[in-house]
Parts: C-alpha cells; structure tokens; sequence
C-alpha cells in the first residue's frame, strides 16, 4: 500500500468516524429531549417518602451533548 492509499484510506475512516459520531449525538439528543416516564417519577417519589420524605424531591440533571444541562 502506497502513501496515497494509505492517506485515502485514513480520510475515509475518519469521515466514517465523524458520521458515526454525529448520528450519535442526533440520537442521544432526541432521547435526552424525551420526558422522563411518569410511572418513573412516581416511583422517585415513592422512594423520597419511604426515605423521610420531607426534602426537595430528587432532581434529575442531564446534558446534552452539546453542553446544555437540562433539570427534571
């Protein structure tokens, strides 16, 4: 394989790489954007009260993978 390949061959890798990489950013920000499942946050509370319950209830932080931190 000469260099010319070889460079070809790492371009096309990396763009594939990329592709990847951008497909999964695209699919983690739309399952971030979801809301989190009702009977999920039921059984959040569920657990605050069996624990003391009479604190802030848990908050859940997530990121995206653009940097934006989103509160729930």
């Amino acid at each position: 394989m000469d260099d010319f390949d070889e460079k070809a061959d790492t371009e096309e890798r990396l763009a594939r790489q990329q592709s990847i990489g951008a497909e999964l950013r695209q699919v983690f920000d739309d399952v971030q954007a979801e809301p989190v499942p009702e009977n999920l946050l039921e059984l959040a509370r569920l657990i605050d009260r069996r624990l003391g319950g009479e604190r802030e209830p848990a908050r859940l932080t997530l990121v995206a993978s653009n940097g934006v931190r989103k509160d729930r």
